[in-house]
């Protein structure tokens, strides 16, 4: 295929490719190449060959598809999370410090702001942790410093905390026993730090590695990710498999005539109508472009099958209102409908 002479591909990608195609066997591999004004360019290239009937190699099939806007999110997360972690290192962090029995815990001015008490040292009692804890947590503060004491090693946990400035943070607390001079433990210190912010970027990076951004989808990763679930369910239930490929017409009239702005409302009313409809049996992602595919199992006839993709065409086609105009998702769907134990979902 023609990526494989590419220039601006990685030598060892390059290689790595040759060594597929060598072996005709398909791949799929990302790649940063550039434009023509030097810009890069990531590209996510997926290739299969395709042989006669006496199994000879006739043709290469690639499908390229430009991921250099998602690539940038990730990195631009990626960066945004390692520049939180520097600063995390300045930061300053809570301290406190519970002697055994007592029913206070002696907390430093940044520990009493995180709990959402003024900012200064003071000696919090116990119920003062209750009132921003869910009781759940608050056990578990309690049974952390108890089993602290008892196995005599540190311990690290993470509880929410409730306040009104700041509402529900995630905070991260690791103990430390203090022994008196026989070795009895008679004290536990901690350090404590608000983690909300590192968390949120955490899920909000692998929440884009799995989904579509413009219409929250997942996408083709993600769904690959989930047929073998699909397919373990449908054997176990005795049903078919049913891969579905949902394709919008016209989009690229309304791209043209009405922008892309317009083209992307589209994009989202018909994800959330195939969601609403097919949601409930199965998994809904975005291909690309104009393009959905639906994975799920089904135990109806081929008849019921496409009596009820014909009326999610139907229900594609109903107009919406989008800026004071009336747009439809008129679209066409290709079904295919086998046997869990012989399905392939490559």
């Amino acid at each position: 295929p023609p990526v494989a002479t590419r220039k601006a591909v990685d030598r060892e990608v390059m290689d790595r490719i040759g060594a597929k195609l060598a072996l005709g066997q398909p791949f799929r591999e990302e790649l940063q190449i550039k434009r023509k004004d030097g810009s890069p360019l990531w590209v996510d290239v997926s290739v299969r060959p395709l042989h006669d009937a006496s199994g000879k190699l006739t043709h290469w099939v690639s499908v390229q598809r430009d991921i250099t806007e998602h690539k940038v999110a990730i990195e631009a997360l990626a960066r945004h999370a390692r520049e939180l972690e520097e600063t995390q290192t300045l930061a300053r962090i809570g301290s406190w410090r519970w002697e055994v029995g007592s029913d206070v815990i002696d907390c430093s001015a940044e520990t009493c702001a995180m709990a959402g008490l003024p900012r200064a040292r003071a000696l919090v009692p116990f119920v003062g942790l209750a009132g921003v804890t869910d009781p759940k947590d608050f056990r578990t503060i309690k049974s952390t410093l108890q089993k602290t004491v008892a196995l005599g090693k540190g311990q690290s946990f993470e509880y929410p905390i409730f306040t009104a400035v700041s509402g529900t943070r995630i905070i991260w607390a690791h103990t430390y026993p203090e022994r008196d001079a026989s070795g009895v433990v008679v004290a536990v210190s901690g350090l404590n730090q608000d983690v909300t912010e590192r968390l949120r970027i955490e899920q909000s990076m692998r929440w884009n590695a799995s989904h579509d951004r413009l219409t929250g989808l997942i996408n083709m990763t993600e769904l690959h990710e989930r047929a073998v679930g699909v397919f373990a369910a449908a054997e176990a239930e005795g049903a078919q498999v049913v891969l579905a490929l949902i394709d919008l017409d016209h989009l690229k009239l309304v791209n043209d005539t009405l922008g892309h702005a317009v083209g992307d409302a589209l994009i989202r009313e018909a994800a959330r109508r195939l969601l609403e409809a097919l949601g409930p049996h199965g998994h809904i992602a975005r291909l690309g472009g104009d393009e959905f595919v639906f994975l799920g199992g089904a135990r109806h006839s081929h008849e019921a099958i496409s009596e009820q993709m014909r009326l999610i065409v139907e229900r594609l086609r109903q107009p919406f209102d989008h800026q004071d105009r009336q747009l439809d998702c008129m679209a066409s769907i290709g079904v295919v409908v086998a046997p869990p134990d012989s399905a392939r979902f490559d």
